[in-house]
């Protein structure tokens, strides 16, 4: 990732585009730029991240994805490698999914882009589904937080009027859902949502969700921390 080089998600980062500027200046571009995207699972994490980062903090994310056949594009994965199968290693994508969040959520100071600080851990795994990307998350937040707290950050997100400017149209960003079977592959679509679970044990909040790729919906599920005895 260059360093003078916005990634963007217009939803999370679009006052990155700032360092178009510096970025020309630098590389001596008259009127072009470069901006690029970050990875698909990424993309479906970070969207969810960003509210709470800005509302609580992150101290630590760890993260396990279950992604699609489709991410590995055409003509993907060889049939034999995938039915009745998971594949427990993707290329290069735990080392993007612990790399790119710190950009996007990190700031830009007028010269660089400076990293988030999070601990972040992840571990891809392809399964035999043709679209949608289910991430199992487990965060360490700065600031005490219940889920209620959680899921009410989580509805009143709203993007920036700049992020306006490359969405379809102003769609809430995340929503939530209170039935426990809904987030599935099968059933969520293009919908968003939050599903309530039990403990979660390894950090203050338990986050499961779908990254739908080609339709854009981003579905995620919450669970709160462990209780004390």
């Amino acid at each position: 990732m260059d360093p003078d080089v916005p990634l963007l998600i217009p939803e999370v980062n679009a006052a990155h585009l700032d360092a178009i500027a510096v970025q020309q200046k630098n590389r001596g571009y008259d009127g072009g730029f470069i901006v690029t995207n970050p990875n698909c699972s990424t993309a479906g994490l970070v969207l969810v991240l960003k509210p709470l980062a800005d509302a609580f903090g992150l101290e630590k994310i760890f993260v396990v994805t279950m992604q699609a056949v489709s991410g590995a594009g055409y003509p993907g994965v060889a049939s034999l490698d995938i039915l009745g199968n998971v594949v427990p290693f993707i290329s290069g994508e735990e080392e993007k999914m612990e790399e790119e969040p710190q950009k996007l959520l990190g700031k830009w100071d007028g010269s660089r882009f400076i990293d988030a600080g999070m601990g972040i851990s992840a571990h891809c795994n392809r399964v035999p589904v043709r679209d949608g990307h289910m991430e199992c998350v487990s965060l360490s937040l700065k600031k005490i937080a219940s889920i209620h707290e959680v899921a009410e950050v989580l509805l009143g997100h709203t993007v920036t009027a700049l992020s306006i400017v490359f969405l379809a149209d102003a769609q809430i960003v995340v929503g939530v859902h209170a039935q426990k079977l809904r987030l599935q592959w099968r059933r969520v679509g293009c919908g968003v949502g939050f599903r309530f679970r039990a403990e979660d044990r390894a950090g203050d909040v338990g986050v499961a969700g779908l990254c739908q790729r080609i339709v854009g919906g981003r579905g995620f599920a919450a669970r709160e921390p462990a209780r004390p005895d």
